[in-house]
């Protein structure tokens, strides 16, 4: 009975796409709406209360953002927090000239109308409460409790002692993983999240938990392996999880990032020794870049470091195996395939 009222409540918020009013023009729709909404209706709120600001693009977050997919492009490892800075960033920076902005109770009624938007849009998604769609339902409540898993250092032994142990075998259980830990954290933290957002633990995919938790153990062991720590046969089921063609792909993937992290240091620490930062060409005045951005200089740097790795002596220097660099040339050149 629980669960059909909760559908009938749900069908009535679906239909109803009068959530959130919007203080600024009255118009009215639901979270998701309310944030594609916004922007342009700030912007016409100031124009017509102001002709005196500007509000422009921010051109140093485009300059980051560039740069970070500039490094993914060149193969470059991009740390998660640099994603984080980047979204962090304003997309608009303003130029003021008179503009007063909102009054106190104007900005109050804005920032509590995000926050309705904000916690709608995020029920309408799936990403709190409850959702009648079992696909949604199942991928973030999956998210959730895979999250635990990869958060809490306790979960996380667990799970990788659980794969450690079944590793060389052709099935991981993942039924079983499931309902051991349903039945041990159904009184902590994690079960009180799912019943919070009227979630069950079948409502999770545990296989896909233990296998993207299994990937890091096969990632692990082709590291392994073209570091000589262990040969071919050393992993009885290999054949199961892997066919042959992309075993050779993950041979060749592991040396590539045996090679990929040296390189990056090698290139900071020119940069470094260079006096070249991040903010080298940043005009405080203007608050503009000039001249070259440091990611074009990073890159120029980059495939230097590359064509000068090409000397064995400068490759030995460098501590870097050749047979890793062999295959890191393979990758580096069908993406660049003009830069030597």
């Amino acid at each position: 009975m629980g669960s059909e009222a909760f559908d009938e409540a749900w069908k009535v918020v679906k239909a109803d796409d009068g959530q959130i009013e919007c203080p600024q023009c009255g118009e009215i729709g639901d979270g998701n709406w309310y944030f594609t909404h916004f922007p342009e209706c700030a912007q016409r709120y100031v124009n017509e209360n102001s002709e005196n600001v500007e509000i422009i693009p921010n051109k140093l977050k485009d300059a980051f953002k560039q740069g970070i997919d500039a490094a993914r492009e060149a193969g470059i490892p991009v740390a998660d927090e640099e994603d984080f800075v980047a979204d962090g960033m304003a997309d608009y920076t303003t130029k003021y000239s008179g503009y007063k902005g909102l009054s106190p109770e104007q900005s109050d009624e804005l920032m509590d109308t995000q926050e309705r938007a904000m916690i709608d849009a995020m029920k309408r998604n799936g990403q709190i409460g409850y959702h009648p769609d079992p696909e949604v339902r199942r991928e973030n409540t999956t998210w959730r409790v895979g999250l635990h898993f990869n958060n809490d250092e306790g979960l996380h032994g667990m799970m990788n002692e659980w794969i450690a142990q079944r590793f060389d075998s052709d099935d991981l259980e993942p039924n079983h993983f499931g309902e051991t830990m349903a039945e041990m954290l159904e009184d902590t933290i994690v079960g009180e999240e799912l019943r919070d957002n009227e979630r069950t633990w079948d409502d999770v995919d545990w296989e896909q938990i233990l296998m993207d938790a299994h990937e890091s153990h096969v990632d692990e062991w082709y590291s392994g392996f073209v570091d000589g720590e262990h040969d071919e046969d050393d992993w009885v089921y290999r054949d199961h999880w892997v066919d042959d063609d992309k075993h050779e792909k993950n041979i060749e993937n592991a040396r590539f990032w045996n090679v990929n992290p040296r390189i990056r240091h090698l290139v900071q620490q020119s940069l470094a020794e260079r006096g070249i930062d991040g903010m080298h060409n940043y005009n405080s005045e203007t608050g503009e870049m000039e001249g070259p951005s440091y990611d074009d200089v990073f890159n120029t740097t980059w495939k230097q470091m590359v064509r000068e790795l090409q000397n064995p002596s400068r490759l030995k220097e460098a501590g870097i195996d050749d047979v890793d660099f062999d295959a890191y040339m393979r990758s580096y050149l069908r993406r660049y395939p003009d830069s030597l």
